[in-house]
């Protein structure tokens, strides 16, 4: 019977340690995370000179804004190419103007229908 009862505080011992060392990995952490004020936005550049591999896309990205608008404003064409050294323009293209609208025309009138006589 000694047999079993020491085999049995044994397992409990290594419960107890196990809860034990479970529980502390649950502690909070003693160091809190870095607070960043972002109540007032930051000036945004309005330029900015290309470096090497960078895109008109990731320039754009980077800026907050629509690479096609940048594009657009600095009078990029497809395949957007960009080289070291070039000055783009950060302010975003203004909206092209929307094509005036023709009016309606006005709904014809039916042919007349030809005049049938009765016999």
């Amino acid at each position: 019977m000694a047999r079993t009862t020491g085999a049995r505080r044994v397992w409990l011992g290594v419960a107890a340690t196990l809860l034990v060392a479970l529980l502390s990995a649950c502690q909070a952490p003693t160091t809190r995370a870095p607070v960043e004020d972002r109540s007032a936005p930051a000036a945004r550049p309005t330029t900015y000179t290309v470096r090497k591999n960078d895109t008109l896309y990731s320039i754009a990205w980077r800026h907050g804004l629509d690479y096609k608008s940048v594009a657009a404003a600095n009078g990029i064409a497809p395949p957007y190419t960009v080289y070291p050294g070039q000055r783009i323009r950060l302010a975003a293209a203004p909206p092209p103007a929307a094509p005036a609208r023709r009016p309606a025309p006005a709904a014809a009138k039916p042919a007349p229908r030809p005049a049938v006589s009765r016999r």
